[in-house]
């Protein structure tokens, strides 16, 4: 069961790293930062059944669309409608992957344990 684990564990890493890149290269001001465009979320060390575990993801994947977005600034409104744009973008994207993939998860932790 724990080599399972490990495997969706990539899987997901691998599905959060791919959106990242697809939404860096629509966003066309933020893809010319290569080294800022794509970031991958580590779970590896939670138990996403556990809600506390649960949010830790979440803050994380927060944390990296921020980054991938860039900055807000009052200083540049366009800069930051293009950045809330991104955010938004990318949330969607990437918040339905991982309900998709801890639906997943669970169905395959309940047929694994039967």
């Amino acid at each position: 069961m724990t080599e399972t684990l490990r495997l969706v564990a990539i899987i997901v890493a691998v599905i959060l790293f791919i959106v990242l890149l697809i939404v860096s290269f629509l966003t066309p001001a933020r893809a010319q930062v290569a080294n800022q465009s794509v970031k991958v979320v580590s779970f590896a060390d939670l138990d996403l059944r556990k809600r506390q575990d649960l949010r830790k993801l979440d803050r994380r994947i927060a944390t990296a669309i921020a980054s991938v977005c860039g900055p807000t600034s009052n200083v540049d409104p366009a800069g930051k409608n293009e950045a809330r744009k991104c955010r938004l973008a990318t949330a969607d994207q990437v918040v339905a992957a991982r309900d998709r993939i801890i639906t997943g998860r669970a169905k395959s932790l309940s047929t694994a344990a039967r």
